[in-house]
């Protein structure tokens, strides 16, 4: 996402039309100044509405972002939703 590109193979058609061309640039124009995560660390797992949900948190020099997906049962992500990390 801090390039402004993603594997669509990756997505359900659902997610892919969330994350059209505003979107990743959205992303990218917030996500890249930031630079490389020091840490990326998972902080819960857990089935959820049939899907596979992950939480994660990101650890950047001056700011922490959390990141949660929802994983289909055939391992497409179905959303991916990016945070301030509280």
């Amino acid at each position: 996402m801090q390039t402004g590109r993603i594997d669509r193979s990756l997505f359900t058609a659902n997610a892919n039309s969330y994350f059209d061309s505003t979107a990743l640039h959205d992303y990218q124009t917030s996500l890249a100044p930031l630079g490389k995560p020091e840490s990326f660390a998972i902080r819960a797992a857990r089935k959820r509405g049939g899907m596979q949900m992950r939480g994660y948190t990101l650890t950047f020099p001056k700011t922490k972002l959390s990141i949660t997906t929802y994983v289909r049962p055939d391992g497409k992500l179905e959303q991916y939703i990016v945070a301030a990390a509280n």
